[in-house]
């Protein structure tokens, strides 16, 4: 199990996201970098999770509850994917992982 599998992650502020639904995914401008980002039809729904959990929540966590809610499209690999959707959530400032 991955250290991103074991910690809590949290999303930028949710009021410094402002989201626009765009087909599948999901538009996002986030007001504390300036930048706007597409979030495809996997990545929107691990975001709107985040949000969703303002004390932080991990990425087990994240697929089993996405995963039971069928907002996941079929990956082949669900915690792996979500992992990398975290690390590149964390490169952009749209999520960051908790200090334990």
């Amino acid at each position: 199990m991955s250290d991103d599998a074991k910690s809590l992650w949290c999303s930028a502020p949710a009021d410094s996201l402002a989201w626009r639904e765009w087909g599948a995914g999901a538009v996002v401008f986030n007001q504390g970098t300036g930048n706007t980002h597409y979030l495809d039809e996997f990545a929107a729904p691990v975001l709107h999770d985040l949000v969703a959990h303002p004390d932080g929540i991990t990425a087990d966590a994240l697929v089993t509850r996405l995963g039971r809610s069928a907002d996941l499209p079929d990956v082949s690999d669900p915690a792996s994917a979500i992992s990398e959707v975290l690390r590149e959530f964390a490169r952009l400032g749209l999520a960051r992982r908790m200090l334990a």
